[in-house]
């Protein structure tokens, strides 16, 4: 996600072809962040309201393309020499789970599309509106799905969880765009406050940061996400792109930003549902519901013949060990060719289900080097009273 910005002259040039006023363009500043897809920049606006400015480059879009047609051509070049090799199958098969991602990637460019969203996002987790209602339920079944977390862990999710419960929630938010300043390619929204999970993971404020941000993934963000994919709401809208420089902590407002808003799929019912079944029939630990998870599976959108090997890759999916990733479970199902039909519209999904699992495997790593304590963290656990909910 990392990439070198561009400069502010470029930035404000851009804008003024897109038919931004001059007086805003000459309040745009530093850059923020930049990654594959967009840069954001800070802006002042005239009046001296702080906002955000976001720009999707063409260039970028265009070797994007490029890109994808380069691993089309990969994977039909391996594809037509017929090697019996199980790594070269494995890598052709990965490179067609990356063409199955091509459409929801570079979607991402559309700021147009990404502002919808942010409409959308802003009357789910208004107050008092659906967000809230789910997310009182899952707090009173959060003890439980927290309580095989070790501590210190457990202690600060509880505390977390208990002054949720006490103030009514956890507030989470999502940026506003600025109405006529949405263009196809730019995008001005409010500025979101806090500090940003992954720098608070990463060290940036001690041990202390590090253990906050713990408990605001487990207590708020991962709920938050699986929230949107399992419960319907008016929308259907989930956002599939939760790696932690997309949530900013606000600890004296207790409030969770979402950002980038852009990653998103709108799942059907029937998708919806098939997953809160997988949910809650992993969940429940039944090792011999193989056929039950693999039907589940293909209802989904997830197909393969082979029961046994989809009811074994799902669980590793949602069933994170110290040893085993959502990642791995989906590199080993490559070189198995377990994934060879994989609905396009369900890769994102698959994609945010991975990035989840590798934070709950890195979350697993840090206790177990610093306290000598194995453990497993279950996406599946901790997102069932949803799934019950979505059913």
């Amino acid at each position: 996600e990392d990439m070198p910005p561009r400069p502010v002259e470029a930035v404000r040039e851009h804008l003024q072809r897109e038919a931004w006023p001059q007086d805003v363009c000459v309040g745009v500043g530093a850059a923020l962040n930049a990654g594959t897809v967009a840069q954001v920049n800070q802006l002042t606006l005239p009046d001296g309201t702080p906002a955000v400015v976001k720009v999707a480059w063409a260039d970028t879009y265009e070797q994007m393309r490029t890109d994808f047609r380069l691993f089309a051509h990969a994977r039909d070049i391996l594809a037509a020499l017929r090697l019996d090799d199980q790594t070269a199958v494995g890598i052709s098969a990965i490179f067609a789970a990356v063409g199955k991602n091509e459409n929801a990637v570079l979607r991402e460019f559309d700021m147009l599309a990404e502002a919808e969203a942010l409409r959308t996002a802003a009357v789910l987790c208004r107050p008092g509106g659906d967000w809230d209602t789910a997310y009182a339920v899952w707090l009173a079944a959060a003890q439980t799905a927290l309580s095989q977390v070790p501590p210190p862990l457990n202690m600060l999710a509880a505390t977390f969880t208990a002054q949720a419960s006490a103030r009514g929630g956890c507030r989470v938010e999502a940026p506003a765009p600025l109405e006529g300043l949405c263009r196809g390619s730019a995008l001005a929204m409010s500025r979101a406050g806090g500090e940003s999970l992954h720098r608070l993971l990463s060290g940036a404020h001690g041990d202390a940061g590090r253990q906050e941000a713990g408990a605001v993934l487990l207590g708020s963000a991962v709920p938050f996400i699986g929230w949107l994919l399992l419960c319907m709401s008016s929308s259907h809208l989930a956002h599939v792109d939760p790696h932690p420089g997309n949530f900013r902590w606000d600890a004296s407002a207790r409030t969770l930003w979402v950002l980038d808003w852009g990653s998103n799929v709108r799942l059907s019912d029937e998708r919806r549902r098939a997953l809160c079944l997988l949910i809650i029939l992993i969940s429940s630990g039944d090792r011999d519901g193989d056929e039950a998870i693999a039907d589940a599976a293909r209802a989904f959108g997830v197909r393969s013949d082979n029961s046994p090997q989809l009811a074994c890759l799902l669980r590793g999916m949602l069933n994170a060990t110290q040893h085993h990733a959502a990642q791995d479970a989906l590199t080993d199902a490559a070189v198995d060719n377990i994934l060879s039909d994989v609905d396009d519209s369900v890769v994102p999904i698959v994609r945010c289900l991975a990035t989840l699992g590798g934070l709950l495997k890195e979350m697993q790593r840090a206790i177990r080097n610093e306290h000598q304590q194995n453990m497993r963290l279950s996406l599946a656990a901790m997102w069932q009273p949803f799934a019950e909910m979505g059913l």
